[in-house]
């Protein structure tokens, strides 16, 4: 019969020795033997000195055979002189003679198995995060041989520990000469979150990647249109933090945010980064970083938008021909003024401006309707003009399709689709965008807010003309 193979303090029950407690950290063995002579008494010191011998000059002159066992009446004089050290000391040499050559290490520890040793159970920590087939296959056959059922269990949780950071492992029920699996890391797949976009074109991006270990790498940016990134923050965060955070963002009604393709938010950081990185330097070196684990998800291609599995359907869907609403007046915008700040970019604007402001107060005598219908023609020309630049329509294209997928996310769909057609007309280069009564709308918007500004700063602006009637007052 084999005797148990684990050593502790305390009593159970039936007057069997186990352990209190998880044993502390080891330190390193040979502080750990220095520290051990220093402070020993005359005894111990002498079993110091032997472990010493042994680490530093008889541990080299052991020899392996072809399958990775002890040969020679060296190895076995090696053994017998490591099982007359006291447990302790055992342990801190042990750690030594991993570190200097652990396949050496483990055939001692096999060694000592054949010889019906006990091994001490600190040498399960020391070997159970160790990678390695004959690490595995170590455990194994110690799980077998011992008869202890709480040093079983623990033995079991090393293993599932081992599974987790994908080291490998042999099962305790297979037979001892059973090879090594290697189980890769369980992995969850990774989580992608957008927020609705601003005026501005901002929009917080997150990409969650499931690390081994029941961890959480969250990434997140803020991303503008223009301005590139211009801020990013890395948290390395537990399961349970990672859930709270990802119940945070999308239960703020203020953001307004929803899950979407994670490999689209990876790709859309990385092309923020690459059209601007953020100011701060340590951000900056911080996303450098973790970039590899963005672009791995694209292989730096640029994925299909989610929004394209929004279904618009045709011209009957809900924007009808530019004809019927050539000022965008009548089109139905999203509720809780998701598009109240949204305008057209200002500097392209004020010349397009200008020519309405000449339409608006012409002195040429006409029919009213004549009047209008000039307007409708300029918002059409308008519109076509503005959209023009390539750069521009990818830009709003990309804009209104984040919208569109936030708001589908959300239950919202009628609404989506509107965006989501809109974005569609910007979509084919040869295209009209004044098909488009939400692209209208936003042109009328953005002239009417620029004639405003001038008309206020016109206000503000002192005059030199006195007006009759105001002498006296």
């Amino acid at each position: 019969m084999t005797r148990d193979r684990t050593h502790g303090s305390g009593k159970t029950r039936k007057g069997r020795q186990k352990s209190d407690s998880h044993p502390a950290e080891p330190a390193s063995a040979t502080e750990g033997l220095a520290a051990s002579g220093e402070a020993a008494d005359p005894e111990t010191a002498v079993f110091v000195e032997r472990a010493r011998d042994l680490v530093e000059t008889r541990f080299s002159q052991v020899s392996l055979s072809a399958d990775g066992k002890l040969e020679g009446e060296e190895a076995q004089s090696f053994l017998g002189s490591f099982c007359g050290l006291p447990k302790p000391i055992q342990t801190r040499a042990l750690q030594e003679m991993l570190d200097r050559d652990a396949a050496k290490a483990i055939a001692l520890l096999d060694g000592l198995l054949d010889r019906s040793a006990e091994l001490p159970e600190e040498v399960l920590d020391l070997t159970g995060v160790r990678p390695g087939e004959d690490v595995a296959r170590f455990l194994c056959r110690w799980h077998g041989l011992s008869k202890n059922k709480g040093f079983q269990k623990k033995l079991r949780a090393v293993l599932h520990k081992r599974k987790a950071r994908g080291l490998e492992v042999v099962e305790p029920d297979r037979t001892e000469a059973a090879e090594a699996v290697w189980r890769p890391p369980p992995m969850v797949a990774p989580e992608g979150f957008m927020s609705f976009p601003d005026g501005r074109g901002c929009r917080l991006v997150w990409v969650f990647r499931h690390l081994p270990m029941r961890r959480i790498l969250a990434v997140g940016g803020l991303i503008q249109d223009r301005g590139g990134l211009k801020q990013v923050s890395v948290q390395d965060l537990s399961r349970k933090e990672g859930e709270l955070y990802r119940r945070a963002i999308l239960e703020d009604e203020v953001l307004l945010v929803a899950e979407t393709d994670p490999a689209y938010c990876a790709f859309r950081i990385d092309e923020a980064f690459r059209r601007a990185e953020p100011a701060d330097p340590e951000q900056r070196e911080t996303y450098l970083k973790i970039r590899p684990l963005l672009v791995g998800l694209t292989g730096a291609a640029e994925p299909v938008h989610p929004a394209s599995a929004i279904a618009c359907g045709g011209e009957g869907s809900g924007e009808g021909p530019a004809a019927e609403d050539p000022l965008g007046r009548g089109v139905e915008l999203p509720e809780g003024g998701l598009l109240d700040d949204w305008f057209l970019e200002w500097e392209r604007v004020v010349p397009l401006a200008d020519r309405y402001e000449e339409i608006q107060q012409s002195r040429i005598i006409v029919h009213p309707f004549q009047t209008q219908e000039r307007i409708s023609a300029f918002f059409r020309e308008a519109t076509r003009e503005y959209f023009t630049d390539p750069a521009c329509r990818l830009l709003w294209k990309t804009r209104l399709e984040d919208a569109a997928w936030v708001l589908q996310a959300k239950g919202r769909g009628n609404e989506a689709r509107k965006l989501c057609l809109a974005a569609r007309h910007l979509s084919d280069p040869a295209g009209d965008p004044s098909r488009s009564p939400l692209l209208l709308h936003l042109v009328r918007k953005s002239l009417d807010a620029v004639l405003a500004e001038k008309k206020a700063a016109a206000e503000r602006t002192p005059s030199l003309i006195v007006k009759p009637g105001l002498e006296g007052r």
